[in-house]
């Protein structure tokens, strides 16, 4: 079936399917409000960078729902943003405290409902930008569909804990923001002479 959905830049995954992400802190309290409903639900735990030069992280990600275009986190320091400084969020959310499964958020225009359809329970790899490092490796490489929300263009996958947090690992980073994932049905991925 070759590439499942295409690479997803973070920068533009985050416009295309939150609108514009903003933030603003008190305290250790970060509140983050986007243009679009994120669907997002309480106790899931996001990976966020502040793009506003204010050098903020947060200590576990994980966060309150308080309305369809807002939620809250706790920062690792405190401090004060004043709202609205830019920030950017991963295409990858994970499933609360689970360790085995999260969402995975495609581009607006790369998602393809037909695609998807019939496909829990498909599995899958994921590649880094270069598109010849795979995530995690072994049997933690692979990740399984199990459940597939066309309302917010995203899948959720389960894997090990390993593959998980290894997953976890990379769209955490800004580099991998910017540069992006590449998905493929589990064996897909053409083999090339560096492989």
């Amino acid at each position: 079936m070759g590439n499942a959905s295409g690479s997803t830049s973070a920068a533009s995954f985050s416009q295309a399917q939150f609108g514009v992400a903003t933030y603003g802190r008190s305290g250790s309290t970060v509140t983050v409000t986007t243009t679009r409903n994120h669907g997002l639900e309480n106790n899931q735990v996001v990976y966020f960078t502040d793009d506003a030069g204010n050098s903020v992280a947060l200590s576990t990600g994980v966060i309150t729902v308080t309305s369809s275009t807002t939620f809250t986190a706790t920062a690792s320091a405190s401090g004060t943003v004043t709202a609205g400084a830019a920030c950017t969020l991963a295409p990858f959310v994970r499933t609360g405290a689970a360790t085995t499964s999260g969402w995975y958020y495609i581009n607006r225009n790369q998602w393809s409902t037909g695609l998807w359809a019939g496909k829990v329970g498909a599995t899958l790899n994921f590649y880094q930008d270069d598109n010849s490092t795979l995530i995690s490796s072994g049997a933690d490489a692979i990740f399984e569909v199990a459940a597939i929300d066309p309302s917010y263009l995203r899948i959720r996958v389960t894997g090990t804990a390993t593959g998980i947090g290894a997953f976890a690992t990379v769209v955490a980073t800004k580099a991998n923001f910017d540069g992006g994932l590449t998905v493929y049905f589990q064996g897909s991925k053409e083999k090339t002479s560096s492989d």
